[in-house]
């Protein structure tokens, strides 16, 4: 294999990454990609639907360095990491190192210290499954692990349980084998939908009035049976 095919591969496997993580396909992609160069009044030249697949399937030996920055912009990531795998993948995760947070980055995962990782990864089906419920699940952990509200590993571990117990209760029966069990694709939208809802909500700043009423009957609230109230 030849090295611009390689790093065309590579740069592949980010994108659909990133965008299975997102829920998005090709297309949103696409216009997601147009309106960036309609905004920076580029020449949209490289930006058509059948060229971006091309980019997401690692077809495209010589990429325009716009188109990229364009597709990093849309996924919400940095440029330099979509480019090369090498740096940090978003603005908030440079913004964390800055500020001296050690950052281990396990594949293409949220940033977890190895230990928790692993314990994870043994302990819970949810980030064993296929893209892009893997993703979503690891999307919606590290959106929790920068939350004001988890302060410490044992806790973050504590809510990655109780989002799988959230998503998982509604369809024990099917997992079980129960003889009522939906088809399986009907399953993966369930997981797929529930992640996204979740990631989305933890990615909402909680106003502090609402968080401080929340609180005032209950001071030594945490996270975990914030969840469960949810």
């Amino acid at each position: 294999m030849g090295e611009r095919r390689e790093r065309a591969l590579q740069i592949a496997g980010r994108i659909v990454t990133e965008m299975n993580a997102r829920g998005i396909g090709v297309r949103k992609l696409q216009e997601g990609v147009r309106a960036y160069f309609v905004e920076q009044k580029l020449d949209p030249y490289g930006t058509s639907y059948g060229t971006i697949r091309s980019y997401s399937r690692g077809e495209v030996l010589k990429p325009r360095r716009e188109v990229l920055e364009a597709i990093a912009s849309e996924l919400s990531v940095q440029a330099p990491w979509l480019i090369s795998g090498d740096g940090y993948r978003t603005e908030r995760d440079q913004k964390l190192a800055d500020e001296g947070y050690d950052i281990v980055f396990v594949g293409n995962d949220w940033g977890l210290v190895p230990d928790l990782y692993h314990r994870i990864m043994q302990s819970l089906l949810l980030p064993k499954m296929p893209n892009p419920v893997r993703s979503l699940f690891w999307e919606t952990v590290g959106r929790l692990a920068h939350h004001p509200m988890v302060t410490d590993q044992e806790e973050l571990y504590d809510a990655a349980q109780l989002i799988e117990r959230w998503v998982l209760s509604p369809v024990e029966k099917f997992r079980l084998g129960h003889p009522d069990s939906a088809p399986e694709p009907q399953l993966m939208t369930y997981y797929v939908g529930a992640l996204n809802g979740l990631s989305l909500l933890f990615s909402i700043e909680l106003l502090p009035a609402v968080v401080k009423d929340y609180l005032k009957d209950d001071p030594d609230l945490n996270v975990g049976r914030f969840f469960d109230n949810m």
